[in-house]
């Protein structure tokens, strides 16, 4: 037998950049995206951007879920995303490599609960970025300011880094 049941679709394409490979050297950074769900979807696969890394798009002065209900400022059925980050290696050592971190992000959700678009959101803030040889990833703490309304909120994570397995 057959099922009634919508089906749904979700699609996120994004460019990622970045000027360097090496943790050693100073970096650019950067992500442009646009992601969508169809009406069927789940609020579970609906596009978000928040502090957190289990994402793809970051505002790092914002929290996407709240009290364990994925909600907050960007989230919705379409989202446009961007991020550009500067790191600065600051101490090397045998144990690894300890950086400074500035960034900027940006994202606009649509189609959300509200009847209308939501506004663009842009924070702003540093970090440090702590990588240790031979590792795929690094250990990220950060701190963001909503520009818009001046939220502070500070995160941490850890980050596969680009182009590694």
């Amino acid at each position: 037998p057959g099922s009634s049941a919508p089906g749904f679709h979700a699609l996120d394409a994004s460019i990622d950049l970045r000027s360097a490979s090496s943790a050693d050297v100073p970096s650019w950074h950067g992500r442009v995206g646009w992601s969508q769900a169809s009406v069927a979807a789940p609020l579970a696969v609906w596009p978000g951007a928040g502090a957190s890394l289990d994402r793809t798009a970051l505002l790092r002065a914002r929290r996407l879920i709240v009290d364990d209900v994925l909600s907050g400022d960007a989230f919705g059925r379409r989202l446009a995303y961007g991020s550009a980050e500067r790191q600065h290696p600051v101490r090397r050592s045998a144990y690894g490599t300890l950086a400074l971190a500035g960034f900027i992000d940006a994202a606009r959700a649509s189609q959300g609960f509200a009847a209308r678009p939501k506004p663009i959101h842009v924070d702003a803030g540093v970090g440090l970025r702590i990588e240790r040889p031979g590792e795929a990833g690094q250990i990220r703490l950060d701190v963001g300011v909503g520009l818009r309304d001046g939220r502070v909120r500070a995160s941490a994570g850890y980050l596969t880094r680009w182009g590694r397995r």
